[in-house]
């Protein structure tokens, strides 16, 4: 079938359910609860006892990232729709911008004004693809200028430089949000939340699982 859906004048949304299945929260604090109580027994040995421990930590780790990326993928889908209208006008504002310049003077000052306004909306281009995931977005062209939109639209600006920065070093070029999966409800505050999906942790004694 189709990858996407479309919703409202066009703008696709990914499909529910679409890419890499993502970590179950609530299997992983099974495991964790299972590992606390091997801890608690009484005649474990040692070396049990620093296994436990180690893969503790892993798991507490793993439910950091696991909430974090959950958190991520309900804003990508709550913001969707919203970046997909700015992207296109900013795009559109760029092809103006670039039509206007092709029939000017190259060192006149219109052109000179036209460059600045070309990489002032390749900057907001940038923003809107590669806003940091797991934040709230900050419109850039709804018109709220207050204080605090102008301060916080201004330290996302430097936070998508740093990710951009981050993924030209790695090699993941191209990786903005745009592409990003789906959430079912929203987490709480801290990432957490009932998650149904306990997939990984049927038919398996949790217990003898971590004495393996």
């Amino acid at each position: 079938g189709e990858a996407t859906r479309t919703m409202a004048k066009g703008a696709p949304v990914p499909r529910r359910g679409a890419g890499p299945k993502r970590p179950s929260v609530t299997a992983i604090k099974k495991h964790i609860r299972a590992a606390e109580r091997l801890l608690k027994r009484d005649g474990l040995a040692e070396a049990a006892r620093e296994a436990q421990k180690k893969r503790l930590a892993e798991l507490d780790a793993e439910l950091r990232g696991a909430k974090k990326q959950r958190l991520e993928a309900f804003r990508s889908t709550k913001y969707h729709k919203v970046k997909f209208f700015e992207r296109r006008k900013c795009e559109r504002r760029m092809r103006q911008a670039e039509r206007k310049l092709a029939g000017l003077d190259a060192d006149g000052s219109e052109a000179q004004a036209l460059r600045a306004e070309l990489d002032g909306l390749r900057a907001d281009l940038d923003y809107i693809r590669h806003y940091p995931p797991e934040e709230k977005y900050i419109s850039l062209y709804t018109g709220d200028d207050s204080p605090y939109v102008v301060k916080r639209r201004q330290q996302m600006r430097r936070a998508v430089a740093k990710r951009m920065e981050v993924l030209a070093a790695s090699g993941g070029q191209g990786q903005g949000d745009d592409d990003a999966q789906s959430a079912g409800e929203e987490p709480d505050a801290d990432g957490s939340g009932d998650d149904a999906d306990g997939a990984g942790a049927q038919g398996v004694n949790e217990d003898d699982f971590f004495l393996k």
